[in-house]
């Protein structure tokens, strides 16, 4: 749900539990270095960052997997 929480614009401050696992806290780290995200600590300050939109990239990945196992795309 972060990723589409991030597709908003809007700040993202993650709860993260402890007991994450390695992908995940790996996932949010990286989110929270980009400068994505916020960690939680209490107050709920404002930020900005460059909305993530990974539509066409997404479908861009579809057609070329498609297009490999020489399907045509709808």
């Amino acid at each position: 749900m972060v990723s589409e929480a991030l597709s908003t614009g809007k700040p993202v401050f993650p709860l993260v539990s402890y007991n994450l696992n390695t992908k995940l806290a790996g996932f949010l780290t990286r989110l929270e270095v980009a400068g994505l995200t916020r960690s939680f600590d209490g107050p709920l300050a404002p930020y900005s960052y460059d909305r993530v939109d990974a539509t066409q990239e997404i479908a861009d990945a579809i057609r070329r997997g498609l297009a490999a196992h020489g399907r045509k795309p709808a």
